[in-house]
């Protein structure tokens, strides 16, 4: 059971990493920016913020970083996302992807 658990543990926690790539690459197409910066950051955000992931929070990475270190770098990019879901205008979706995030970096305390 134990096991089942973690497998959807990992579904969920990549399901938020997509999200959260998702959301920061609609937040740089979004808002009165010129076309240039638009590009910039709705493609070069989610590419930056996944190379991060990648190095420091991928479970196969060897530059991991150690657990509490690692939930504070993974709850700031969230957060990153959660608000630009705000800020975008969907508060409710921010709301709900922040307090799956919270849950999930709980969760890793105990599947770590």
């Amino acid at each position: 059971m134990m096991a089942f658990l973690k497998v959807i543990h990992q579904l969920v926690a990549f399901s938020l990493e997509i999200a959260m790539l998702i959301s920061l690459g609609m937040w740089g197409f979004h808002g009165d920016k010129s076309t240039g910066l638009k590009y910039l950051m709705g493609l070069g955000l989610p590419l930056l913020v996944a190379g991060l992931w990648g190095v420091w929070a991928a479970p196969r990475s060897s530059h991991r970083l150690e657990l509490p270190y690692r939930l504070l770098f993974s709850l700031t990019l969230f957060g990153m996302a959660a608000a630009s879901f705000y800020k975008m205008g969907y508060p409710r979706l921010a709301y709900v992807f922040a307090g799956v995030a919270v849950i999930s970096a709980l969760l890793e305390l105990v599947f770590d």
